[in-house]
């Protein structure tokens, strides 16, 4: 690419579409290392969401009706460990949280909690197995704004959200839209907490202050580490890079229509990259989980993708119009 270098082979000897093709390369293999990354963060272990599952029907011949599971009962956890399903596809997902076979099982049942005994080799996923089941639990205040209709009901940090006046909230409601629904009237929420179901009323706001929500709660969604295989990781990966690389597209855009507060579109150098490397090893040290630095390598190589085809002269995007330039005049 040395620009007094004409010599045959050289870059610049070369026809325009041989050079457009060269400068596009480094991009695509970008393309490619994300797509890549993406998926090596898929195969090695991710936050997949997941929920509690409520039992609906129960075969009498499944070994869930021989340990005297009945309609109605939540799976709290087994020996010390929560019992979480994974919300993804079974037969691409795979839940890796460690098991305890034979246990015993804690179980939710009319407001109560009662302990039953499992075989020795007996799973979780035994359990289940045949069992028609719901998903519930899946939302847990984090936090609790001063002076909002959460706090003066008593909602804590830690509960886990059951349903609303009666109506059990499933893993794929959205509980900001119920709680809307329900805005200006009295409304009652059945929480989980320390292994009791509690009742707490309350009026969601119609209009509250900016960031707090209808009744002041910041919400987040239970999660069980999930791995996919080759060929959906691999399609997830697409999947997110293409995502990754139109939200950067659209981030200029959005800011300029003010969809976007400054500080949300700041640029991000060499210092604020490095620290973003730190506290991704960091989280896998911590973890010990290699998806903080599968996922981060995947997001930076994504946005070398983008950024080198920018049109700007010192990047392959100002070169290939520079090229096309060249073509449209002809010398």
């Amino acid at each position: 690419e040395d620009a007094s270098d004409m010599s045959p082979g050289s870059f610049n000897a070369a026809p325009a579409l041989g050079r457009a093709l060269t400068l596009v390369a480094g991009p695509a293999m970008n393309f490619i290392l994300a797509v890549l990354f993406f998926a090596f963060s898929f195969m090695a272990g991710f936050p997949a969401p997941a929920a509690t599952p409520q039992l609906n029907q129960i075969p009498d011949a499944s070994l869930a009706a021989q340990v005297g599971l009945q309609p109605g009962d939540i799976l709290l956890a087994q020996g010390d460990r929560p019992v979480m399903v994974s919300m993804l596809d079974e037969v691409t997902a795979k839940t890796t949280n460690a098991e305890q076979p034979g246990a015993d099982l804690t179980v939710l049942r009319q407001g109560a909690t009662v302990t039953l005994s499992t075989p020795a080799d007996a799973t979780t996923a035994d359990l289940l197995a045949g069992v028609d089941y719901g998903t519930v639990l899946n939302t847990r205040v984090f936090a609790v704004s001063e002076n909002s209709p959460a706090q003066t009901a008593g909602l804590q940090t830690g509960d886990r959200v059951y349903a609303i006046n009666g109506e059990i909230v499933t893993a794929d409601m959205s509980l900001s839209r119920e709680i809307a629904r329900h805005a200006d009237q009295e409304m009652t929420m059945t929480i989980l907490r320390d292994g009791r179901l509690i009742e707490v009323n309350m009026v969601p706001r119609g209009n509250p202050p900016a960031g707090e929500g209808a009744i002041g709660i910041g919400i987040e969604s239970a999660s069980s580490l999930a791995t996919l295989s080759l060929f959906p990781a691999l399609k997830e990966g697409l999947i997110f890079t293409w995502d990754y690389i139109t939200f950067m597209v659209r981030l200029p855009f959005d800011a300029l229509r003010g969809s976007l507060a400054p500080g949300q579109a700041d640029l991000v150098g060499p210092i604020g990259i490095a620290q973003m490397v730190g506290d991704a090893v960091d989280a896998s040290v911590q973890t010990g989980l290699w998806y903080p630095i599968w996922r981060l390598s995947a997001i930076l190589s994504a946005a070398l993708a983008i950024t080198n085809l920018l049109p700007i002269p010192a990047l392959d995007g100002g070169r290939l119009i520079f090229i096309l330039v060249e073509v449209l005049r002809g010398k």
